[in-house]
C-alpha cells in the first residue's frame, strides 16, 4: 500500500488455462486428480423457474392510447428480459430482480384524450397479486400534434415463433409514418451439436419506404447488440442502448443456447413516411433454427407521409440481375441507360409538397457513381453513392430535395450531370415522392405488364415483370402459377421484387404464370395475362435441402458460404467425420426415370478427407481427395451416368481415408447435376 491506495503487485491463477504459473510462481501441485473447465450453476427448483418463466412469457402488458391497442408485449420482454427475470437497466425501462424489485418503463406515451393499461394472463400459471403505478402529465400541445401528425403513438410489437429457413426474422414490418427506436429479443438457439451459437451469425437488414435495397446492413448480430465474439462466449451486460442480461445453457429452461438481447436506437433511430421492414437473419443466410420472439418500441400513425407523384424510364440495355439484402435469390430484368452526360427530368410533384425525395433504380456494378443535382437551375447538392456490388448489380438510392426548392411547385425539372472522374451514372428509372399531410391510401396499383417466363437447362423458371405503380408503393406481388394453359392455377408465392423463380420442378415441364400487385393497404390488382415457359433437362439438388440425414456417423449440417467461397445457394452440406469409414446418408428426388449424366461438386481444404459419393450404394465417378493446401475450394466436378427410376434414393457421403498432409477427415458436398440424356 502506497499513500493508503492498494496496488495489486501478482496473480496467481491455478486453473488448467494458466500452464505458466507454476514456472512464474515456483510451484507444483501434487497429487492432481481432475484438470480442465467445469461450469456450474446455482441449483434453482425446475418447477419454479417454469412456473416464473410461463408468467414473464403469458402475462402481458396491454396499453390502449385514445381507443386503440398499440402495446400488446410479454411482461418480461417487453422491460428488457424475455428469457427470464434478470436485472436489466435500459435507457428507458429496468428489471430489478430482488423479491421486492419493481419492473418499470419511462417511454414518453403521448395520447389525446384517453389512456388504459392492462396486465392480461394468456397462460395457465395464476397470478394472484401484484402492485402497479402509472403517472402521466397534462400537455395541451399533444392532441394537436397527434392529430396533424406531427406526433406518433408508443408501440410495442411482439410476436414469437420458430424461424423460417431463407426468411429474416421481422422484429417490425409497419405501414404509415414513424419512427422505430429498438427492440428486445429472445434467442432460443435449436442447434444441437457443433457451434451451437451460429444463429449470432445474422446479419440486420432494414428496409425503409418501400424501397427493396437495404438502408442498413450489419455485420452480425452480437454486432448489432454492440457486443462481439459471440458476447465473449457468454458474459453478460446491461447498458444504456444495449445488452445482453441473460444467456442460458442447456438448462434454466432452455434447452441449448439461449441469448436475451436489447438495443435501444436513440441516436440512430429510422424514420420512415410510409413504411419499415426490420429484421434479423437466424445465421449466416437465415439458415440455423431457432425460437425467437421481439419486442420492438417505435412511435407511429397509420397515416402516410410520403406520395409518389411521378416515374420516369430510362430505357436503354437490358439487366438481369438481384437486389443485395434479402431478395438476392430473385432475378429481376429491367433496362438500363449507362451515360456520362446531363440528364434532364421533368417530374410532377404535390404543389403542398414539404420537400420531394428523387429515388433512382440503378446499375451499382461500379461504385463511387457521382452527379451534381440542379432544380430548375438552382443548385440542390451532389448525389454520390459510394456502393458497388458486381454480383447483385441492382440499387435503389435516394436524393432529398428541401422544400425551399420545391414547395409551392406542382411540377421541377431536375438535372443530373455526371461528375468528371467518375464512373458513368446509371439508372433504370426514377421516381418523385412529395412529402405531404398525412393521407389515406385509397388508391389500387397499376395493373402488372411485361410478364415474362424464361426456361432453361434447369428444372427452374424465371418469372419477371414491369414494377406496377402505386401513390405510396407496392408491397408484394402474387405469383400464381399452372400447368394447364387458360387456368389461373394456385398461389405458389409472394415477392416485393417484381421477379420470381420457381424452383424444384419436373423436366420437361411447361408452366402457365399470372402475376398481380398488392400495396400496403391490402389493394390488389386483377391478375395479368398469363406468361408460359418448360423447365430444362437437368435437375438441382441442393445438398444441403436434403438435411436433416437418415444416418450419420459423424455431425453433419448445412455450412454457409465461408473462408473465400461462395456456395450454390450459399450453402453446402458439411459433414464433419473424424475418422475413416465415417458415412452420412440423405435421401433426394429424381423427377422422372431414364438414363442421367451426373454432376457432382464437392468442397476441398486442408482438413478435409478422401470422399466417395454413391447413389443407392453405386459409386459415382472415382472418390475425390479433399486435401487442399492453405485453402478452401471447389473442386472440379465428379462426373458419371447412371439409370435411375422416378421416386426417393439414397445419396451416400463416405469418408475413406485422407492424405497424409490433411489434418482431418472433415468432407463437403454443395450440389448434384441431373441430366437427364
Amino acid at each position: 500500500m502506497f499513500a493508503g491506495q492498494w496496488t495489486r503487485t501478482d496473480v496467481l491463477d491455478l486453473g488448467a488455462g494458466h500452464p505458466g504459473e507454476d514456472a512464474a510462481h515456483s510451484y507444483t501441485i501434487d497429487q492432481q486428480s481432475w484438470k480442465g473447465s467445469r461450469t456450474s450453476r446455482y441449483v434453482v427448483d425446475p418447477a419454479a423457474l417454469a412456473k416464473s418463466d410461463a408468467v414473464l412469457n403469458d402475462t402481458r402488458l396491454r396499453i390502449t392510447f385514445d381507443g386503440k391497442t398499440t402495446v400488446d408485449a410479454p411482461l418480461g420482454e417487453f422491460f428488457g428480459s424475455g428469457l427470464g427475470e434478470y436485472d436489466t437497466r435500459t435507457l428507458f425501462s429496468s428489471i430489478d430482480a430482488s423479491p421486492d424489485g419493481w419492473y418499470t418503463a419511462w417511454w414518453p406515451m403521448p395520447y389525446a384524450e384517453s389512456a388504459k393499461v392492462e396486465l392480461v394472463n394468456t397462460g395457465s400459471v395464476p397470478v394472484t397479486g401484484g402492485t402497479a403505478q402509472v403517472s402521466s402529465a397534462p400537455d395541451t400541445t399533444v392532441p394537436k400534434a397527434l392529430a396533424h401528425g406531427e406526433l406518433g403513438y408508443f408501440n410495442a410489437t411482439a410476436h414469437r415463433g420458430e424461424t423460417t429457413p431463407g426468411d429474416d426474422w421481422v422484429f417490425l414490418d409497419a405501414q404509415g409514418t414513424g419512427v422505430y427506436y429498438g427492440a428486445t429479443q429472445s434467442m432460443r438457439g435449436l442447434i444441437p451439436t457443433g457451434n451451437r451459437r451460429e444463429y449470432l451469425e445474422g446479419d440486420e437488414r432494414v428496409y425503409v419506404d418501400g424501397s427493396l435495397s437495404p438502408a442498413a446492413h450489419g455485420t452480425g448480430t452480437e454486432d448489432f447488440y454492440e457486443s462481439g465474439w459471440y458476447f465473449r462466449d457468454g458474459t453478460t451486460y446491461s447498458m444504456p442502448t444495449a445488452g445482453n442480461p441473460a444467456y442460458e445453457v442447456d438448462g434454466d429452461g432452455c434447452k441449448y443456447d439461449c441469448t436475451g438481447a436489447y438495443r435501444l436506437l436513440v441516436g440512430d433511430a429510422v424514420p420512415f413516411g410510409s413504411s419499415l421492414r426490420f429484421g434479423i437473419e437466424h445465421g449466416p443466410a437465415s439458415d440455423k433454427l431457432a425460437d425467437y420472439s421481439s419486442t420492438a418500441y417505435w412511435y407511429g400513425q397509420s397515416g402516410y407521409q410520403l406520395k409518389k407523384t411521378d416515374v420516369v424510364q430510362a430505357g436503354g440495355t437490358e439487366l438481369t440481375s438481384t437486389y443485395e439484402g434479402d431478395f438476392d435469390g430473385r432475378p429481376v430484368t429491367h433496362k438500363v441507360q449507362s451515360t456520362t452526360s446531363p440528364v434532364t427530368l421533368r417530374l410532377a410533384v404535390d404543389r403542398q409538397n414539404g420537400g420531394v425525395r428523387l429515388n433512382r433504380l440503378s446499375d451499382q456494378a461500379n461504385s463511387y457513381q457521382a452527379a451534381d443535382v440542379q432544380v430548375d437551375g438552382r443548385a440542390a447538392g451532389r448525389w454520390l453513392q459510394p456502393l458497388g456490388n458486381q454480383t447483385s448489380r441492382w440499387l435503389e438510392d435516394s436524393f432529398d430535395l428541401p422544400a425551399g426548392l420545391t414547395a409551392g411547385k406542382s411540377a421541377i425539372t431536375v438535372t443530373l450531370t455526371p461528375v468528371p472522374g467518375s464512373p458513368a451514372w446509371t439508372a433504370s428509372s426514377y421516381e418523385a415522392v412529395s412529402r405531404v399531410a398525412p393521407f389515406s391510401d385509397k388508391s389500387t396499383p397499376s395493373a402488372v405488364t411485361g410478364l415474362q417466363a424464361k426456361g432453361g437447362d434447369t428444372n427452374e423458371i424465371d418469372v419477371s415483370w414491369d414494377s406496377s405503380r402505386d401513390d405510396v408503393g407496392v408491397k408484394s406481388y402474387e405469383v400464381y402459377a399452372s400447368k394447364t394453359a387458360g387456368s389461373v392455377g394456385s398461389l405458389i408465392g409472394t415477392t416485393p421484387v417484381p421477379g420470381f423463380r420457381h424452383s424444384g420442378l419436373g423436366l420437361n415441364e411447361t408452366w402457365y404464370y399470372r402475376v398481380r400487385a398488392v400495396d400496403g393497404a391490402g389493394h390488389r390488382t386483377a391478375l395479368s395475362s398469363a406468361a408460359s415457359a418448360t423447365s430444362g433437362r437437368t435437375a438441382i439438388v441442393e445438398a444441403e435441402s436434403l438435411l436433416p440425414a437418415i444416418s450419420a456417423d459423424a455431425p453433419v449440417e448445412a455450412q454457409s458460404s465461408c473462408c473465400g467461397v461462395t456456395w450454390s445457394n450459399n450453402a453446402q452440406l458439411w459433414f464433419r467425420a473424424d475418422s475413416a469409414g465415417d458415412k452420412v446418408v440423405v435421401d433426394f428426388d429424381v423427377p422422372a426415370t431414364g438414363t442421367y449424366d451426373l454432376n457432382a461438386v464437392l468442397t476441398k481444404a486442408p482438413d478435409y478427407g478422401i470422399a466417395v459419393l454413391a447413389i443407392d450404394d453405386q459409386a459415382v465417378g472415382q472418390p475425390l481427395d479433399g486435401y487442399e493446401p492453405g485453402r478452401v475450394v471447389i473442386a472440379p466436378p465428379i462426373t458419371g451416368s447412371m439409370a435411375l427410376t422416378a421416386g426417393k434414393h439414397h445419396l451416400s457421403l463416405t469418408v475413406t481415408g485422407k492424405n497424409p498432409a490433411a489434418t482431418n477427415y472433415l468432407a463437403g458436398l454443395d450440389l448434384l447435376k441431373l441430366t437427364l440424356r
